[in-house]
């Protein structure tokens, strides 16, 4: 699981670095997808599978909706990225918080 949220955690900051062209934010955001499918393929515990099927599922939604509103021009998309949003950050972090160590 290391070597996979790895290379999806080099992705994502690798989109922060990314140029402000809109095909190219997509098409860094379809590789991030791609990082967590790759994850949720490689996981056997139930709960990690479904926690980071979420977030593939929500990312690609995202990128969707990205590709929508800032590469298509369609505005009108607008709420539905904003629910796509919501929606990854919401399943990032419970796969965050599934990944993170308790300490008492």
């Amino acid at each position: 699981m290391a070597g996979p949220m790895a290379d999806a955690s080099a992705k994502m900051s690798d989109l922060a670095q990314e140029p402000t062209d809109p095909q190219n934010a997509v098409d860094s955001w379809t590789a991030l997808t791609d990082s967590f499918g790759e994850i949720s393929a490689k996981v056997t515990n139930a709960e990690m599978v479904e926690a980071s099927t979420a977030v593939y599922d929500d990312l690609s939604a995202l990128r969707d909706e990205m590709q929508k509103v800032y590469v298509d021009g369609d505005t009108s998309a607008m709420s539905e990225y904003l629910t796509a949003t919501q929606n990854w950050s919401t399943s990032y972090q419970t796969l965050l918080d599934l990944c993170t160590p308790e300490t008492n």
